[in-house]
């Protein structure tokens, strides 16, 4: 853990994915939090839980020997930020602390809506100090809902039936079972249905910060209402 860890030096840290050319965890959205543990750098390490705790995605990160000389980064999803985070890195680009966008219009282009979180590594570098520099940019963004991770209900259902039709033994009218389209989701692609919302959830640990965020949000808008 980093807490063990802050002085150590930058130049005995190893590329996480073993071998440099490992399994990859590029663009995965986690179970949860402690799964980043896993498969985050110890210098990227509390800045990509401190967003992960603000509903904001990480896509990807390095800090590491390699990076000596050079720049250790955070990206994030672009798309999952609300338009209060928005405005905030506005400010951080204009400020010079965020590299200015260049996001593509395509949003399944891979890495077209990052944004890359630079900073600085020195050949006497340790895991605190790489590790500061990413907490004093991540500490301007605020909370937020979650906005990834999240399928609606119509499309993906849509989407299945294209995908697996006759084996889903449609009816004379063509009409599936919904229960039947439901097992599929939930065990081929491991999403979480939340009837209440009727959408589906990338993992469960999403779904529940969403839902604590807005009973969080009600709660404050209830306590205005009293006074």
């Amino acid at each position: 853990m980093i807490e063990n860890n802050y002085n150590k030096r930058i130049s005995e840290i190893t590329s996480i994915n073993s071998g440099d050319f490992g399994y990859c965890t590029e663009y995965v959205i986690v179970k949860n939090r402690e799964d980043l543990r896993k498969i985050i750098e110890e210098p990227c390490l509390l800045a990509c839980l401190a967003l992960y705790d603000k509903n904001i995605q990480t896509v990807n990160s390095s800090a590491n020997k390699r990076e000596i000389g050079g720049q250790a980064y955070i990206g994030i999803n672009y798309d999952s930020l609300d338009e209060n985070n928005k405005k905030i890195l506005d400010k951080l680009i204009l400020d010079g602390v965020i590299e200015p966008l260049n996001l593509s219009d395509n949003p399944n282009k891979r890495g077209g809506r990052d944004v890359m979180i630079k900073v600085p590594i020195f050949e006497n570098d340790t895991v605190g100090k790489v590790s500061d520099r990413f907490m004093q940019i991540v500490s301007n963004f605020q909370q937020q809902d979650v906005l990834y991770g999240m399928y609606d209900e119509a499309s993906l259902l849509e989407s299945v039936v294209n995908i697996y039709g006759e084996l889903l033994h449609p009816d004379e009218n063509g009409n599936v079972d919904f229960e039947e389209v439901l097992n599929i989701i939930t065990i081929a692609y491991g999403y979480v249905y939340d009837e209440e919302l009727h959408t589906f959830w990338a993992t469960q640990d999403l779904c529940d910060k969403h839902r604590k965020y807005q009973k969080e949000k009600e709660s404050k808008i209830q306590g205005t209402i009293d006074k």
